[in-house]
């Protein structure tokens, strides 16, 4: 976590983390949270070679807008099932922000009470002033010896069963600005600000306990209610135990199989 005042700008661009191991995932980026990340405003996807030589930079499709007020979380997920979220490396700065860890994704704790002492994570983000700013590396200094957040012979005090994946509810942006959360599969947009006839796009992410998927996008051109032109010759003819609809949308478009 990078502290409110230890960081300028107000764009992430991409993040980076050492390659110590294979493993795919997701970056997320949070704005704001003291004890535990606050409101995800970003992610991507993420998977490492395991190439134990330099650092994997991610870079994301837009940047991230954050409020430089607030703190800064960059958390990397596993996904692969083990017990690495991101390599790790001897604490030389003694500064507790680079040492949060979740092993189930809700509870964040120091690596020490993991059972993991004297480390510190190998992560870093890339902030910019604006969209067009200079882009400035921002990380917890740390010298790379080999450690890992499961180091031989030392594993986390604490561990969990793997259960199927349940969406806890969703997150929305709409042209990469954050809209809000949702509990359920549907979520109504503010169209007073959209102009009839423009493409816009949604992106939405399922969030889980374990942390959150990334955003899948989906481009539409907004038509007001008023002016969008409906289905005609709708008709329902029963069919023994069943009734069949039939319409024709404008411009003549069948009815759908």
């Amino acid at each position: 976590m990078f502290p409110a005042g230890s960081y300028e700008g107000n764009m992430v661009t991409k993040v980076a983390a050492w390659d110590y191991m294979a493993m795919t995932g997701t970056v997320t980026v949070y704005n704001g949270g003291t004890t535990a990340p606050g409101t995800a405003v970003g992610t991507t996807n993420v998977s490492f070679a395991g190439t134990q030589s330099s650092f994997s930079e991610f870079e994301f499709a837009e940047p991230i807008v954050v409020d430089p007020s607030q703190n800064l979380w960059i958390i990397f997920y596993n996904a692969s099932g083990a017990s690495h979220p991101a390599a790790c490396s001897t604490d030389v700065t003694g500064d507790p922000n680079g040492r949060w860890v979740s092993i189930d994704g809700i509870d964040w704790m120091d690596l020490a009470s993991a059972g993991i002492s004297g480390y510190t994570f190998m992560v870093r983000a890339y902030v910019a002033e604006g969209a067009k700013g200079e882009v400035k590396e921002i990380s917890i200094e740390n010298t790379y010896d080999g450690g890992t957040l499961a180091k031989a012979g030392v594993k986390p005090a604490v561990s969990r069963t793997e259960e199927p994946r349940v969406a806890l509810g969703y997150k929305v942006m709409l042209d990469g600005v954050y809209q809000g959360d949702t509990e359920y599969a549907f979520y109504q947009v503010d169209t007073e600000n959209l102009v009839e006839g423009q493409t816009y796009t949604v992106s939405v992410a399922a969030v889980y306990a374990t942390g959150m998927s990334a955003y899948t996008d989906y481009e539409f051109v907004y038509t007001p209610c008023d002016n969008f032109q409906g289905a005609t010759n709708v008709a329902a003819v029963q069919d023994g135990s069943d009734i069949v609809l039939s319409w024709v949308m404008p411009g003549g478009t069948p009815t759908p199989p």
